[in-house]
């Protein structure tokens, strides 16, 4: 497995993680930045399988959006507690 895949494998959600994601892509607003992104059919066919399991539907969009918003934050440095 390519390391860029087991970097997104590490981030797949659990179904805790995907009603927590609902609500924030419920409550996104209309201002958004349109950009184009081109993705393999393999993983585009797999993502819309996914949306298509959920139990509460969202778009493509706001998956794809909250998926990077979560492995972003993940990335982000760790705050060193005090002790």
């Amino acid at each position: 497995m390519r390391p860029c895949c087991q970097q997104v494998c590490a981030h797949a959600l659990t179904f805790a993680q995907v009603c927590g994601m609902v609500q924030t892509m419920l409550d996104m607003g209309r201002d958004r930045k349109p950009i184009n992104l081109t993705l393999d059919p393999e993983v585009v066919r797999r993502l819309d399988a996914w949306i298509e399991q959920q139990p509460i539907r969202a778009g493509r969009s706001a998956v794809v959006e909250s998926a990077i918003k979560a492995f972003l934050d993940d990335q982000e440095p760790k705050s060193k507690g005090k002790g």
